[in-house]
């Protein structure tokens, strides 16, 4: 068990050095201010270019995650697309 632990560890191809708060789709959020967060995380993780948006997609929850769910090249375009 712990060898494949260890294992899986080394294989990992992100890392996390500054955690990125859960997006929910609620009034008091601002989604432009979440995505400015995410892509400083991003940055500062030295998360790959190719796994930005499913990357942002994990941190979306309840609303937020439906919208993107319903209408994912749409979300896309409007939150990333000049910045992928």
């Amino acid at each position: 068990m712990y060898l494949f632990l260890a294992t899986a560890n080394q294989n990992r191809t992100t890392s996390k050095v500054v955690d990125v708060p859960f997006f929910y789709g609620r009034d008091d959020e601002d989604p432009y201010e979440w995505c400015r967060l995410f892509e400083a995380a991003f940055a500062a993780n030295g998360w790959p270019d190719n796994r930005k948006i499913a990357l942002a997609a994990g941190f979306l929850k309840e609303a937020a995650r439906d919208w993107y769910e319903e209408d994912r090249e749409k979300v896309i375009s409007k939150l990333f697309r000049s910045k992928v």
